[in-house]
């Protein structure tokens, strides 16, 4: 889905560390994934910054979560 909606790296790495600390999971460079539940049960999958994948843009563009 195309949307138009768009976030500064700083700004999405900010929300991917705020959603890791609400699941009780750290996130930093030296370990920059994480699979998690929210409190409300809701699964996430953190990517910290491009520390993963340094060819830039491949779904994403700096952090990235997906809610299920």
């Amino acid at each position: 889905m195309r949307t138009n909606v768009s976030f500064s790296a700083d700004r999405l790495n900010s929300l991917v560390v705020r959603l890791a600390q609400r699941s009780d999971k750290h996130i930093s460079v030296a370990d920059p994934m994480v699979d998690a539940s929210l409190p409300n049960g809701s699964r996430i999958q953190l990517t910290l910054g491009t520390e993963v994948s340094s060819r830039g843009r491949t779904s994403r563009s700096g952090s990235s979560r997906t809610c299920r």
